[in-house]
């Protein structure tokens, strides 16, 4: 039936109490809350989150959902990460399933775009796989700019609203605003080449391509890209030391404390400390390479320098968990100090990070941003001429990057 008019101003929105369901970690079996943040987690978003939470099927019968229209919750607080300030996850994801599950002819919701990179917080790779393949998104409308929809609020990477179609099954109709306010529009697979990816911005696409036309598929293999030079997060530190407020370092060297320590510069007065061996809880034997330091996280995801300068890290040093590790693998890597130079050379180039900002769309700059860098030789330095002339680059490529990201020093 239809229904021509409401009892009271909140229409027929239903705000049943609901409770999260704790496992024996304390987490939300469905949501992934924290119990501790919760303070016993009864009555939270009781507008919202019943949706996730309860059997939305038994409760409705066989109703039958022509259309479902949403701005779910983006994040939810998960509570504290080791020894730093507590995290979020990305719950909208789950609110997308729970829609779909109820079978509607169509749907379309407003959502974060950080999931197309491939690496957000909290959305299962599996989840965003079902995505990029699925033939029913008829339509995505997609903002680099959140204040393009919402005044005055900054989402990291943006946002977008999109068209699930049941009965449709075809390729997307893909339209993209970026910061500049360029709009452009084309009917696209949304899987990149089979990357797990989503391009949003088709200048990048063009120049993928051309490099891949050089390196067959090197996005697919770590070991076949920048990313796989790449050591993950919390390389050298257990948690609790050598986190990014951890300050039990020695100002001074002494026979005890004689291993290099970089730390934080925003958290920290000086750039360096001294630690002892006992302090380095796992990957010893990469203390003793040459390597490059370089900060997992920068930015905004609109910040036109996309990455803070790298910088050199000698044999017998170590970084906080501020830093990832270039060079890290003693088995595969172990560079000389001319190639982390080299390395470094390239780094500072807009090309490089052009390409790592495809991915990049918030701070986070972990390793999977590096997924589309292509390898070079680290017998020379780089420059920004010799690889726009490697591949090839139009000069409406090369200005698209020269435009887009800042020079680094």
């Amino acid at each position: 039936s239809i229904c021509t008019e409401f009892d009271n101003e909140e229409g027929n929105i239903i705000f049943p109490d609901t409770e999260h369901t704790w496992d024996k970690n304390g987490r939300c079996e469905y949501c992934g809350a924290n119990k501790d943040s919760y303070g016993g987690g009864a009555n939270r978003e009781s507008y919202a989150y019943p949706f996730i939470h309860d059997n939305f099927e038994k409760e409705f019968g066989n109703m039958k959902f022509d259309v479902i229209i949403g701005n779910p919750p983006y994040q939810m607080n998960i509570g504290l990460e080791g020894a730093n300030a507590s995290s979020a996850s990305a719950i909208y994801h789950l609110f997308i399933d729970k829609a779909i599950e109820l079978n509607p002819n169509y749907l379309t919701m407003i959502i974060p775009s950080r999931w197309m990179s491939g690496n957000p917080r909290g959305i299962p790779r599996e989840w965003i796989d079902k995505m990029i393949n699925s033939k029913k998104l008829k339509k995505i409308c997609d903002f680099e700019n959140s204040d393009d929809l919402f005044n005055d609020v900054f989402i990291a990477g943006g946002v977008n609203y999109f068209l699930w179609e049941n009965s449709y099954e075809g390729k997307c109709h893909y339209t993209y605003k970026s910061y500049s306010g360029e709009i452009t529009s084309d009917v696209r697979s949304l899987n990149f080449l089979e990357s797990g990816f989503i391009i949003r911005n088709p200048h990048y696409a063009s120049i993928i391509e051309k490099v891949n036309s050089l390196n067959n598929n090197y996005y697919k293999d770590p070991d076949d890209n920048f990313s796989g030079l790449v050591s993950p997060k919390h390389f050298f530190d257990d948690g609790t030391m050598l986190t990014t407020n951890w300050k039990d370092y020695k100002l001074n060297k002494d026979n005890v404390n004689n291993i290099k320590y970089y730390v934080s510069k925003s958290t920290n007065d000086v750039e360096h400390g001294w630690i002892n061996l006992k302090q380095i809880s796992k990957n010893i034997d990469t203390v003793k390479l040459n390597k490059v330091y370089i900060t997992s996280g920068y930015g905004s995801g609109s910040d036109k320098k996309i990455l803070s300068a790298p910088r050199y890290g000698e044999p017998n040093s170590v970084c906080s968990q501020t830093y990832l590790v270039i060079g890290y693998d003693d088995k595969k890597h172990n560079l000389t100090k001319e190639e982390c130079f080299n390395i470094m050379s390239y780094i500072k180039t807009k090309f490089f990070r052009f390409l790592v900002s495809a991915k990049k769309t918030s701070i986070s700059a972990a390793r999977g941003v590096y997924q589309f860098v292509p390898l070079q030789d680290w017998s020379k330095p780089w420059t920004d001429e010799e690889l726009y002339k490697k591949y090839k680059l139009t000069q409406e490529e090369i200005d698209y990057i020269e435009s887009n990201i800042d020079p680094m020093e």
